[in-house]
C-alpha cells in the first residue's frame, strides 16, 4: 500500500522574541491580503461589538453599569484575545510558499488534528493570560474605587482563575474554529469574486458577524458555567 507524502513541516509563527514587532507584522502580512486593514478592523470591532453585546445582554445602560467590572474585563480580554486569534490561526510552512497552513489544509487527518491542537494550545495560553490580566486589572480598579468610597454599583467578584480558564478554553476551541474558517474559507471566497468597495464592505460585514457571535457565545458560556452572574 502506497504511503501518502509527508506534509511540509509547520513553523509555529509566534511573535519572534529576538525580532522587532515591525518585522513580525511584515512577515505575517505575507500570509493574508489586506492584513493591516483587517488588523485595524479587528481591534475596533472587538471594542465596539463587545460593548454592544454587553449592552444588549444586560438590558441597557443600567445593567451595563451594574456589572461594569465584568464589562471592562470583557472588553480588554476581547481585544487581546480576538486579535491574537486572528494572528495565530494562520501558520506558515518552511517552504517558499505564502499559502497559510491550517487544520483546514488538504492534509492527512492526523496532521490536521495535530495542527488544531497545536494552535489550540497557543490560543489557550494566550486566552488564559488575557483573561487573568483583564480580570485582575478590573479587580484592582474595584478595590481602588471601594477604598476611595465610590461604591456606586452592586458588584459581585469574579473568580479570576475560573474566568481565565474559561477564556483560554473558549479561544482554544471556539475562536480556533471561527477565525480559521473566516480567514481560510470565507474571506478568500469574497476576495476571489469581488473587489474594491464591495469587497471591503463584505469583509467588514462578515468580521462584524464573527465578532458579535464570539462575544455573545463568550458571555452566554460564562453565565452557563457559573463563572459570571446574570
Amino acid at each position: 500500500m502506497a504511503l501518502s507524502p509527508l506534509p511540509p513541516p509547520v513553523e509555529p509563527f509566534p511573535v519572534p522574541r529576538g525580532g522587532s514587532l515591525k518585522q513580525f507584522l511584515s512577515t505575517r502580512s505575507t500570509l493574508q491580503s489586506n492584513f493591516y486593514l483587517k488588523s485595524l478592523s479587528e481591534l475596533s470591532l472587538a471594542l465596539s461589538l463587545q460593548l454592544l453585546a454587553e449592552f444588549q445582554i444586560r438590558s441597557g445602560l443600567p445593567g451595563l453599569l451594574k456589572g461594569i467590572d465584568y464589562v471592562v474585563a470583557a472588553v480588554l480580554t476581547a481585544m487581546a484575545g480576538k486579535y491574537y486569534s486572528m494572528l495565530r490561526t494562520l501558520q506558515k510552512s518552511d517552504n517558499s510558499s505564502n499559502e497559510p497552513l491550517t487544520w483546514l489544509s488538504p492534509l492527512p487527518f492526523s496532521t490536521r488534528l495535530l495542527l488544531f491542537l497545536k494552535t489550540g494550545r497557543s490560543l489557550f495560553l494566550a486566552g488564559f493570560i488575557a483573561g487573568f490580566s483583564g480580570y485582575s486589572l478590573c479587580k484592582i480598579f474595584t478595590y481602588i474605587r471601594l477604598y476611595l468610597g465610590y461604591n456606586l454599583f452592586a458588584l459581585k467578584p469574579v473568580n479570576i482563575l475560573y474566568a481565565s480558564l474559561y477564556t483560554g478554553g473558549f479561544m482554544a476551541l471556539i475562536s480556533n474554529v471561527r477565525y480559521t474558517v473566516l480567514q481560510v474559507k470565507v474571506e478568500p471566497f469574497i476576495e476571489r469574486y469581488t473587489s474594491g468597495g464591495v469587497m471591503r464592505i463584505l469583509i467588514f460585514g462578515v468580521r462584524c458577524g464573527n465578532g458579535f457571535l464570539g462575544s455573545w457565545i463568550a458571555i452566554w458560556g460564562m453565565r452557563f458555567f457559573g463563572v459570571q452572574s446574570k
